[in-house]
């Protein structure tokens, strides 16, 4: 009799689920998942010797997720931290509804799930489909990063930066800020073959907008150079804008805008190259840049003589030779 009942009881544990009234609580009020069942607990212990416990749940929609509490002593006692892997796990379970972008996981020491969105795209017809994708299915209810990397990239700021990265839920508003600093990256590269796909008001639009505009200045007046625009985050120009700027201040330049020389001041031979874009190799000497991947204007004006703005505040330094 007391054998039937030990099994009864098991079986009734088995299908309601694990009980902790705090668990269950964190995940109704923090996570706001109604009935989702706690379907394991395991003790875990780190390199520490504290005893953290995980707890697998699983919600009426079918997403296993964990809730991890993690036990801290201290001089006053035990304090304890709660984290869990849903939104990571819920990323998951929506791998197979992406076509144009991918989820990447992993786990770390404990057990717990973490996952990103991950998307590349050669043209702007690329970027759309992605954008167009990260709307339907991101509806609002998820916290995830997204990573947009355009393929053909010359220079690394184009492949990935914080720009192109969603921290949010995905937006309307986000895609707007990935579309323009696709726009921005292709204006700055002077990509005729991207900006194409924009229309002659977008390009326009933007660039009246941005704050990052080239001035030249002559007898004391500052031009606007019209179809260039500095780097967002480094205060300078990317080799192509370089190459274009000095055609049109009549440089004699050698070579593409991914490698060029050109005589600086006193005419002093000067090189320059996208495969070695911490250096300028200068009269003998090899010079190194303090922000790898541009030619900072401050740089430009010391390499020629004059002298080149941004309409915002410039990076202080210059070279350091090797």
């Amino acid at each position: 009799m007391k054998k039937a009942l030990w099994i009864m009881v098991c079986m009734l544990l088995c299908a309601c689920g694990i009980r902790d009234d705090t668990i269950t609580q964190y995940a109704e009020e923090t996570l706001q998942i109604n009935g989702a069942k706690i379907m394991e607990k395991q003790d875990l212990s780190d390199e520490y010797g504290h005893t953290d416990v995980r707890y697998t749940l699983q919600t009426k929609d079918g997403i296993s997720f964990h809730i991890l509490k993690d036990i801290t002593e201290g001089l006053t006692g035990e304090t304890e931290w709660i984290w869990d892997d849903y939104r990571f796990c819920a990323l998951q379970k929506m791998q197979e509804r992406f076509l144009h972008a991918s989820v990447e996981s992993s786990a770390d020491s404990q057990g717990m799930q973490y996952a990103e969105v991950y998307g590349s795209y050669n043209d702007r017809n690329g970027l759309e489909e992605l954008l167009d994708e990260l709307a339907e299915q991101l509806d609002g209810s998820l916290l995830v990063n997204v990573h947009l990397c355009y393929e053909q990239a010359k220079e690394a700021y184009m492949a990935e930066t914080e720009e192109q990265n969603a921290y949010t839920v995905f937006t309307d508003a986000e895609a707007a800020v990935i579309r323009n600093h696709f726009l921005h990256a292709a204006i700055e590269e002077c990509r005729s073959d991207l900006l194409n796909a924009f229309t002659e008001d977008e390009i326009h639009a933007y660039m009246t907008e941005n704050e990052h505009c080239i001035l030249t200045e002559q007898d004391g007046q500052h031009i606007v150079q019209k179809g260039l625009l500095g780097n967002v985050n480094f205060h300078g120009l990317s080799f192509a804008g370089v190459y274009e700027l000095m055609q049109r201040e009549g440089f004699l330049l050698q070579g593409t805008p991914e490698e060029f020389s050109f005589a600086g001041q006193d005419g002093i031979p000067i090189e320059v190259s996208m495969q070695k874009p911490d250096s300028i190799a200068m009269n003998g000497s090899t010079y190194f840049l303090q922000n790898p991947g541009h030619i900072r204007t401050i740089e430009l004006r010391v390499l020629t003589g004059r002298f080149y703005a941004e309409q915002y505040e410039l990076d202080r330094g210059g070279l350091f030779e090797d």
